[in-house]
């Protein structure tokens, strides 16, 4: 017995017969190539600081690269405007062909962590009173924050692209079938949004909650899916109205 106790000290928890805990880094790649058993691990111990910070980093380098492109097609499009006084326009002109990179790179990872922390709560609600599951909030923003690394190196992934056509308006989902579209099309938008990073990710989102609520995959994946179209619903939704209200002219198609 003593012997056995002596071969025991010193063993790796893995090889006493215990979990060894997966650090932060391996559950972050894990989420992108085994996301079963990397949502496992983070729901043994749940830290989000490093992935939260990661978040923030690639949402600002993003909207950082994107910014000169991005202000541009912003002002194409009031310059529609049949409401907006040429003054206001001008303006608008010159702060598009100048634009702020250090405030634009702190909105845009800010607006990723307001999504996230929206989403989470969404699916806190639908996963706990729908879906039957039960989980901590901390638990449920960390799956998140997780699977909305796909979506942000997304971003990234596009940002080459972008750069060599020289506009906002290319898309790596059902978008790129509608050429000649725009943001003043609802249906562009929608198509834009849901590219294949976005799907990815909500289906890698999916499997996290299905992991910490307990619940079936096909029940984490609707969870993930239907937080995410009411996010994306209401972003339409507002930018519907502010283009509105700018005298802008939309369409369906």
């Amino acid at each position: 017995m003593n012997a056995d106790r002596q071969d025991e000290i010193g063993m790796t928890p893995a090889q006493a017969g215990g979990h060894e805990q997966s650090s932060i880094w391996k559950i972050i790649v894990g989420v992108f190539s085994g996301p079963g058993a990397a949502f496992a691990d983070f729901n043994q111990k749940p830290r989000i600081w490093i992935t939260l910070i990661l978040i923030i980093i690639l949402g600002g380098a993003a909207a950082v690269l994107m910014m000169p492109y991005s202000a541009k097609v912003q002002y194409d499009i009031v310059s529609q405007s049949t409401t907006i006084p040429p003054q206001a326009l001008e303006g608008m002109r010159r702060d598009a062909e100048n634009p702020n990179l250090v405030s634009g790179g702190i909105v845009g990872g800010v607006i990723l962590v307001v999504m996230s922390l929206i989403g989470a709560l969404l699916a806190w609600g639908i996963g706990s009173f729908i879906m039957g599951g039960n989980s901590t909030f901390k638990k449920i923003w960390g799956v998140a924050l997780l699977g909305g690394l796909i979506p942000a190196i997304g971003g990234l992934v596009r940002i080459p692209l972008v750069i060599a056509k020289g506009s906002m308006y290319v898309s790596l989902g059902p978008a790129a079938l509608m050429p000649g579209g725009d943001f003043t099309s609802v249906l562009y938008m929608l198509f834009y949004y849901l590219d294949a990073f976005m799907i990815w990710g909500l289906i890698v989102t999916g499997i996290g909650y299905a992991v910490i609520f307990n619940i079936s995959r096909g029940r984490g994946i609707i969870t993930a899916v239907i937080a995410a179209l009411i996010i994306i619903g209401f972003s339409l939704g507002l930018q519907i109205i502010g283009m509105s209200f700018a005298g802008v002219k939309m369409s369906f198609f």
